[in-house]
């Protein structure tokens, strides 16, 4: 081989493993974030409470990454559910949705959890038994989409990986090579 296509396959090998080693730590990165979602604070520990829905206020305001003339048009929604509850007798009073406060939660999510609590009185209430005043309405509030994203990119590698192995070690004239010729 001459140095210009030595370069070229040592290039394209060196960002194929490059490519592949991200993969695998990028899924195994989320992977880890959901993991951590579900284990942080002792969170599948959490017990359940009847709760009192106090207020449910759907606040609109527009959206500063549009134009101007469309910002009003299409508001940013975000939908405020106060509730509280009791524990040991004593009364506790949250705002917080979900466990994952990172998560982003769209407009329609929050018109939708508006229009869903917006007549209602009594909801379920996730606590934390070691701090009370700790709660959610959603116990595990993992963003599904990471976790799928983390097992597809370290699966793919893996797959690839044994694609070839396979190929290098049954090529295509393998049987062929296994049929010997007498005289």
């Amino acid at each position: 081989m001459n140095l210009i296509t030595s370069l070229i396959v040592y290039l394209f090998v060196t960002v194929f493993v490059g490519t592949m080693l991200f993969l695998v730590g990028k899924g195994g990165y989320n992977l880890y974030k959901t993991y951590n979602t579900l284990t942080y604070n002792d969170r599948y520990q959490w017990e359940q409470v009847e709760g009192d829905i106090v207020e449910v206020v759907l606040n609109k305001r527009p959206d500063p990454d549009l134009p101007e003339e469309m910002a009003m048009v299409f508001p940013i929604k975000r939908c405020i559910v106060k509730y509280a509850y009791s524990h040991n007798g004593e009364t506790y009073t949250n705002a917080s949705i979900g466990l994952n406060s990172n998560k982003d939660y769209d407009s329609s999510f929050h018109n939708d959890l508006y229009v869903k609590l917006e007549d209602k009185n009594k909801v379920i209430v996730y606590y934390n038994p070691n701090n009370p005043a700790q709660s959610a309405l959603v116990k595990y509030d993992v963003d599904l989409r990471k976790m799928g994203e983390g097992i597809v990119m370290l699966i793919f590698p893996l797959l690839f990986g044994y694609w070839i192995f396979v190929y290098k070690r049954y090529p295509d004239n393998y049987v062929l090579d296994k049929i010997t010729v007498v005289g």
